[in-house]
């Protein structure tokens, strides 16, 4: 065998090796940028389902507290109300400061809809309505950090681990 045959040789096998490792690394990073996108499309979901039931249990409670109902319906949104806060605690983190508070805010607000608490002086809000605020606020903290979160975890293709 001349040289050029063993150049020819040694040609191949470095080009057999670079195209094994780059279908290697393909799978790999495939593997990955489909976990990242698993897991970025449910938070999106869990960050919609999140908003929708803490404004249906705002908007129910508001409207529980504002409106004169009849039993039936009256029993009826309370049901809603209940079932939403206990469903809402289960969408969030119990070791994260704010979803704590979010919780907090959640048993606390139903205590607030008898109508002892409503009376208020004149061009102040009442108890329940500032403690409705408040959730709200509370949960668009909670909801822009997992947004954040989301975009960073969509642009540098990695789990963020806070």
């Amino acid at each position: 065998m001349e040289v050029k045959d063993y150049l020819y040789i040694f040609a191949i096998l470095v080009t057999l090796l670079l195209g094994i490792s780059n279908i290697a690394y393909n799978l790999y990073r495939t593997k990955i940028t489909t976990f990242i996108n698993c897991v970025t499309t449910e938070r999106v979901r869990w960050i919609a389902s999140l908003r929708e039931n803490v404004a249906n249990f705002c908007g129910l409670t508001h409207h529980f507290v504002a409106t004169k109902l009849d039993e039936k319906e009256e029993k009826q949104i309370l049901n809603e109300i209940d079932r939403l806060r206990m469903l809402i605690p289960l969408q969030l983190n119990p070791n994260e400061e704010t979803s704590k508070k979010i919780t907090e805010l959640l048993n606390k607000i139903p205590d607030m809809t008898d109508t002892t608490c409503q009376l208020t002086p004149i061009g102040k809000k009442p108890p329940i309505d500032k403690a409705i605020d408040d959730l709200v606020k509370t949960t668009q903290v909670l909801l822009k950090q997992e947004w954040n979160r989301v975009k960073k975890e969509a642009y540098r293709g990695k789990l963020t681990k806070t």
